[in-house]
């Protein structure tokens, strides 16, 4: 059986998630707020057979009676398609990764730029391990003292993008991440 957890790729790398974008069928998907921008909701999804167990079953939680977050979901799922807000994701993390990319050029700091979605993932390209996780975490713990919050991903760092970023915003992120990579390379 082929489940896809659409959290996070659901409503941003397309409407149906990794899944539409890359043409897989899976047998069951998971989506969740995003749906609803933010909201207390989740999805369960798929094939007939699998979901058709399912009613005959009492399912609840603690918002299992609310319907502000279904008024929610079908609000933002026509503001994500009558405002083309995937697109607009997709533009603003372009815009980011090749700030980065800048970045890297211009301060001769090698970085891999992963995953052309609606998120921006990279790392640095250091040999020592240990020295990369320091550096990761220490560049996270910057941008978050100068009001960029990112995570760790794996091995480098992510960002995950919201449509209501401006270009200022976007600019502001990359000096950030600017100043941060170069303070980065004399520090540790």
């Amino acid at each position: 059986m082929l489940i896809f957890d659409e959290i996070i790729t659901g409503f941003r790398w397309a409407m149906g998630g990794a899944q539409e974008k890359y043409g897989v069928a899976p047998d069951l998907a998971a989506f969740g707020k995003s749906m609803a921008n933010g909201m207390p909701i989740s999805v369960l999804v798929g094939k007939k057979e699998l979901m058709a167990p399912l009613k005959n079953n009492l399912i609840t939680s603690t918002f299992a009676s609310e319907s502000l977050s279904i008024a929610a979901s079908i609000e933002t799922i026509k503001v994500i398609e009558e405002e083309n807000i995937i697109q607009r994701l997709y533009d603003i993390s372009d815009k980011l990764r090749s700030g980065v990319s800048e970045i890297s050029q211009h301060q001769n700091f090698e970085i891999d730029i992963m995953d052309p979605t609606p998120a921006v993932k990279f790392e640095f390209l250091i040999d020592d391990s240990e020295k990369k996780k320091r550096m990761t975490l220490e560049f996270i713990r910057q941008c978050a003292a100068n009001g960029i919050l990112v995570r760790q991903d794996g091995t480098g760092v992510s960002l995950c993008v919201m449509a209501a970023l401006s270009d200022r915003d976007v600019e502001f992120t990359l000096e950030v991440f600017n100043n941060e990579i170069s303070s980065l390379k004399y520090v540790l």
